[in-house]
């Protein structure tokens, strides 16, 4: 990564990013122990909001200041990510805001630099155009923040279908949900999780079990909710929103869930989550 500047910004410049496309660059370089250090001070300082603390806090010489950090975590490198984003309040004329993740294996794949033998550890960054109503979903899972992101997740779809007041979501408001914005959340949910969660995650799950296009069959969505971890066949016990398992342990496809579909009950977090499993049916088939 480029020099990041010690002011209140810090920011990468856009000299050292590779275009990949109108809305995407990639880095050419991985972020260094004194880049890093940056984001170490800013916690330390108690300038962040909510930050968890379990970070690197490896003292480096004044020979590895320059040198890319390595031995990170996926969630420590979300979370350089996150306070990245946060800093970055500068809208764009096209209404977006620069934001910051990691590259996919494909990226990596596509864009090779000599240092990509630290993709698993160190950091390479990728910056794209993210649409301002999605900022807030965007650090949540950035940071980590996998309850609160999904309750983020709910309350968008609810904004954009124009459900807020009836507070959740129908097969018909499936249908019409715009696809540029069903596909945005599901690439944020995809990219922070690294693969793990997101709409086409449990897609590909439902088809894997035997799902088709508009099969709408109750046998096959328990299988489906069997692998991610909503039912328990051996007890045939469906579990609630408030039993999901909020953190990367959970299986693939587990989130997002709940909350935005009509779930028949007065209290969606505690409805058993077979309710408004049609529904989701038509939402995988919009991916």
């Amino acid at each position: 990564m480029s020099s990041v500047s010690l002011n209140s910004h810090p920011l990468p410049s856009s000299l050292p990013f590779l275009r990949i496309d109108h809305t995407l660059e990639i880095d050419t370089s991985y972020v260094t122990y004194a880049e890093y250090h940056l984001f170490i001070n800013a916690l330390e300082k108690a300038v962040e909001p909510d930050q968890p603390s379990q970070e690197s806090t490896h003292k480096f010489t004044p020979k590895e200041a320059q040198t890319p950090i390595q031995g990170l975590t996926l969630t420590q490198k979300n979370r350089f990510c996150a306070w990245l984003n946060w800093h970055n309040r500068e809208t764009l004329a096209n209404g977006t805001i620069s934001h910051y993740r990691l590259p996919t294996p494909t990226e990596f794949n596509h864009y090779p630099i000599p240092d990509d033998g630290l993709r698993e550890s160190g950091i390479r960054l990728v910056r794209y155009q993210l649409p301002l109503p999605y900022r807030q979903l965007a650090y949540l899972l950035a940071s980590g923040q996998w309850q609160a992101a999904n309750t983020e997740t709910a309350q968008i779809m609810r904004q954009i279908a124009g459900q807020e007041k009836r507070g959740w979501l129908n097969d018909n408001d499936i249908k019409k949900f715009p696809s540029t914005d069903l596909n945005q959340i599901d690439q944020l949910w995809y990219h922070y999780s690294a693969g793990q969660f997101g709409f086409r995650v449990q897609r590909d799950i439902y088809t894997q079990v035997g799902g088709k296009p508009r099969d709408y069959n109750y046998n096959t969505y328990k299988k489906f909710s069997d692998r991610v971890g909503w039912y328990v066949p051996k007890k045939d016990e469906w579990r609630t929103p408030a039993e999901l398992t909020f953190s990367l342990d959970a299986p693939p496809g587990h989130l997002p869930c709940g909350g935005w579909l009509d779930m028949g009950g007065s209290n969606p977090n505690q409805t058993p989550l077979f309710a408004g499993w049609a529904i989701l049916v038509t939402l995988f088939w919009r991916i």
